[in-house]
């Protein structure tokens, strides 16, 4: 799990399992890729060679 979350937990006694399962999910699931206008073309290039390469 994400150590945030552990951190989180423990400050405001968060069972963030139960309490947050869609955030958990999304987490779990999602993928999130570096994307913005000025992302150059070798980092375009290196992005897509990591997709492509996990499956």
């Amino acid at each position: 799990m994400y150590p945030i979350s552990e951190i989180l937990s423990e400050k405001y006694a968060l069972n963030c399992i139960v309490e947050f399962p869609n955030a958990l999910m999304s987490f779990e699931q999602g993928l999130a890729i570096p994307i913005y206008e000025k992302l150059k073309q070798a980092d375009i290039s290196y992005i897509s060679e990591k997709l492509n390469n996990l499956g």
